[in-house]
């Protein structure tokens, strides 16, 4: 038999254990992690197209 320890969620004050193996949060966090996750991406995006946008609009200058 194989004695494994029960690994809890790593948000702080959260003692409620992981369901998945490879998972850091439990599900509850996981969740809120990956909605943060899609609309950080979706803002990098934006940002990164106004910087560009930006950049291209100074060496058309020059």
């Amino acid at each position: 038999m194989k004695n494994s320890q029960l690994k809890l969620c790593k948000v702080p004050g959260c003692k409620k254990e992981i369901y998945v193996n490879k998972s850091l949060f439990c599900g509850e966090h996981e969740r809120k992690f990956r909605e943060y996750r899609k609309t950080a991406e979706k803002s990098a995006l934006g940002l990164s197209v106004i910087v560009l946008g930006f950049i291209a609009n100074v060496k058309k200058k020059s």
